[in-house]
């Protein structure tokens, strides 16, 4: 496996993403594409087979958002939702990881 699975997350397949989203699959193929290619990291078998956290529907949908709303390319639109992602700490698997005592340690410093 080439992504690590998040213990306490569903692991969607492209169905149940597609039918979540009302898009088609070749849409869904299409988009993953993209936004991989612009950075994201989404969870790949080792078959090469995507699967889908809720975080990925998430930057999907975020995705389909701001290609709809703007006079954006695909790519650009792509770009835009990485830079959402990472100012957000949105997804991890895009960001740099922390180990727990890390993330600890930051919240603890922002409470002082």
């Amino acid at each position: 496996m080439t992504g690590d699975i998040n213990e306490g997350q569903i692991l969607m397949g492209p169905s149940d993403v597609c039918t979540l989203l009302g898009i088609k699959e070749s849409t869904l193929r299409k988009y993953a594409l993209i936004l991989q290619d612009a950075g994201y990291k989404f969870h790949v078998n080792d078959k090469g087979q995507r699967g889908y956290f809720e975080r990925d529907v998430i930057v999907l949908k975020r995705f389909m958002e701001i290609k709809q709303s703007s006079d954006m390319t695909l790519e650009q639109a792509a770009e835009a939702v990485m830079a959402w992602v990472q100012q957000s700490n949105m997804a991890v698997s895009v960001i740099e990881k922390k180990t727990e005592s890390d993330r600890y340690n930051d919240d603890m410093q922002a409470l002082f």
